[in-house]
C-alpha cells in the first residue's frame, strides 16, 4: 500500500480528515455475533443422521459482544487501485482500511445497516459511539433470551402434556384391572 498521497486529496478532504483523526489515541469498536454452541452443524448433522429421535434447536443460539480496539496510528494513504485510503493500525491485527470520500464524516455512527454488514465481515465499519453500539449490542441479546424463555415455556408446557398422558395411561390400567375386581383366592395346602 503507497503512503504517498497526493496533496490535493488532503486539502480536499481536510474537515472529514480532521474528524478522523480527533480518534487517535481514543477506541472504536466493533460488533461480534457468536455461536453459544460451536459444533452446532456437526451435532444437528448428528441428530439428522440418528432419524431425529433427539430434539435439538434449528440453529445455535447467539450472543452479541462490542470488541474495543485503542487508535494507535493513523496514517492516509492509497490502496492497490490508486484510491485515497485511512489507514488505522497499519501492521495491527485491529488494522481498518477506509477510503477517503464526503461520508467519512458518517464513520463511527451506529446504523442497523452498518452493524449488519460489520457483523457480516465488513471489516471498514468501525464504531465510536460506545454506547449506542452497547445499546444495540444488548438490543440482539435480549432478543435471543426472549426466544430462549418462550422455548422454554413452550418445552414445560409439551412436558406436561407428556406427564399427563402418563398419568392417563396409567390411570386406564388401574381402571382395568379394578373391572375385574379384587381376586379373593384363598389357597389351603394340605400335607399329604
Amino acid at each position: 500500500m503507497n503512503t504517498k498521497v497526493n496533496p490535493q486529496v488532503i486539502a480536499s478532504n481536510r474537515c472529514n480528515l480532521s474528524t478522523i483523526g480527533k480518534q487517535f489515541g481514543c477506541q472504536y469498536y466493533r460488533p461480534e455475533a457468536r455461536q453459544n454452541t460451536l459444533n452446532f452443524e456437526e451435532l444437528k448433522r448428528d441428530v439428522e443422521m440418528n432419524g431425529n429421535k433427539d430434539l435439538i434447536l434449528n440453529r445455535s443460539i447467539q450472543r452479541f459482544r462490542v470488541l474495543g480496539y485503542d487508535v494507535q496510528s493513523l496514517q492516509i494513504g492509497e490502496d492497490i487501485s490508486g484510491a485515497p485510503v485511512v489507514i488505522i493500525n497499519k501492521d495491527l491485527p485491529s488494522s481498518v482500511v477506509m477510503p477517503i470520500s464526503p461520508d467519512l464524516s458518517s464513520v463511527g455512527k451506529v446504523t442497523d445497516d452498518a452493524i449488519v454488514k460489520a457483523l457480516r465481515g465488513d471489516n471498514s465499519i468501525i464504531f465510536s459511539d460506545v454506547k449506542a453500539l452497547v445499546s444495540a449490542a444488548n438490543v440482539a441479546n435480549n432478543s435471543e433470551l426472549t426466544r430462549i424463555d418462550n422455548l422454554i415455556e413452550d418445552l414445560k408446557k409439551d412436558k406436561q402434556a407428556i406427564l399427563a398422558a402418563i398419568d392417563e395411561n396409567n390411570k386406564k390400567v388401574e381402571a382395568y384391572v379394578r373391572e375385574f375386581g379384587e381376586p379373593n383366592v384363598t389357597v389351603t395346602i394340605k400335607e399329604g
